[in-house]
């Protein structure tokens, strides 16, 4: 009776004189020939090892999706900045917006005050008390509130966004892996989508798609 030993961990046949066995360097397993198809990687040492062909598209995530990542990492930087300045010119626009009220309003009141003769203040509210600049500064602006709420609803609609993108990625990825059977690689739920997606642009150039 054939035992876990004399068997392919990945295929499932047995090992025999037609069917040569090798360790694969990384997780260890006893594979057969065609399950370790001459399929080479560098270690830490810079030294050739065979290993498994799961092992080998494993290892391959992080090795074509590196050059991906700072790409990325780059362009996500270009356009949160972008958008930082879209969101300071909004406000800077809310704040001048808010200050020509204000100064139009000052010089109407003053106006009115030398006209029936009473001491012209830079500003006077309805108890006859002065309100400071500062004072003023510190009333709600209806313009910014309304901006950053926009804001914040277009953030949580890119989170929600991404989340379903990483979703069709990792799905297509399984598909594609079980059509033609093989195993999913661990741990593509714990990937971004930068490494998910180059995996998939690996895999298809792999299997010609």
């Amino acid at each position: 009776m054939s035992t876990s030993k004399s068997k392919c961990p990945l295929c499932v046949r047995s090992f025999g004189l037609i069917l040569w066995k090798h360790t694969c360097q990384i997780c260890k397993r006893t594979v057969c020939d065609d399950c370790a198809p001459k399929m080479s990687q560098t270690d830490n040492h810079g030294k050739k090892i065979r290993v498994c062909s799961e092992c080998y598209d494993s290892m391959n995530i992080s090795k074509f999706t590196s050059k991906y990542t700072s790409k990325s990492s780059n362009s996500a930087t270009f356009e949160g900045n972008h958008k930082n300045n879209s969101v300071h010119e909004k406000q800077a626009e809310a704040v001048g917006e808010k200050n020509h009220s204000t100064h139009v309003g000052k010089s109407n009141s003053n106006s009115t005050l030398a006209a029936s003769g009473h001491p012209s203040k830079s500003s006077i509210n309805y108890l006859g008390t002065i309100t400071s600049p500062r004072s003023e500064c510190n009333v709600n602006n209806p313009v910014l509130e309304a901006a950053l709420r926009r804001q914040k609803g277009n953030s949580l609609n890119n989170e929600r966004k991404i989340g379903d993108e990483k979703m069709n990625l990792i799905y297509e990825i399984e598909t594609l892996c079980e059509s033609k059977g093989e195993t999913a690689p661990f741990g593509l739920r714990a990937s971004d989508e930068v490494k998910l997606r180059s995996y998939l642009k690996y895999l298809k150039g792999k299997y010609k798609f």
